[in-house]
């Protein structure tokens, strides 16, 4: 999906800066290439992060994150206020006191 938009990107840039002809074959040869570059680098590592964390251990990796980002969530109105998710009172940090 990348490179098929990234083409016209690529295309309008040849055009706005009068490339060579030796660009459009270029062009269309080596964006698929950085594509799957891209992905050989990509595949891996998704492969990597999989094992690592299990489907099982990701309710307690995301309760550590949360443990350790909890504080912050004060510090942050414009996120909604708290970012507890062990809070089931949803503060905005605003009154409710419309006077």
């Amino acid at each position: 999906m990348v490179p098929i938009f990234s083409l016209p990107v690529f295309g309008a840039y040849g055009r706005a800066f009068t490339a060579d002809q030796l660009f459009w074959p270029l062009l269309i040869f080596l964006v698929p290439l950085v594509a799957i570059t891209a992905s050989a680098f990509a595949l891996p590592l998704a492969v990597a992060i999989v094992y690592l964390f299990l489907a099982k251990r990701t309710k307690d990796i995301i309760l550590y994150l949360n443990s350790i980002f909890a504080p912050f969530g004060h510090w942050a109105p414009a996120w909604g206020g708290r970012l507890s998710i062990f809070s089931t009172k949803r503060t905005t940090g605003y009154s409710e006191d419309s006077s």
